[in-house]
């Protein structure tokens, strides 16, 4: 598993899943079982997109702005 090789801080969770509450608990239930062993090296975290399934939309947007220098987009 990855994590436990790069450890990082947070890993989020975005697109459709992120907008089914019963799919994140269960991800997380399942992270958290395979994380418990080694939670003394594993510290990273679950975390859902604060923008959930409109993520890759507004990422896209900010993207093709910043393409044609938009102004007011950084």
């Amino acid at each position: 598993m990855l994590t436990m090789i790069l450890n990082p801080e947070v890993i989020c969770l975005g697109g459709a899943i992120s907008a089914d509450q019963s799919v994140i608990d269960l991800i997380n239930t399942k992270f958290h079982t395979i994380q418990q062993p080694f939670s003394a090296l594993m510290t990273t975290e679950l975390k859902t997109c604060r923008f959930k399934n409109d993520a890759n939309l507004i990422g896209a947007t900010l993207f093709a702005a910043q393409q044609f220098h938009i102004k007011g987009v950084n």
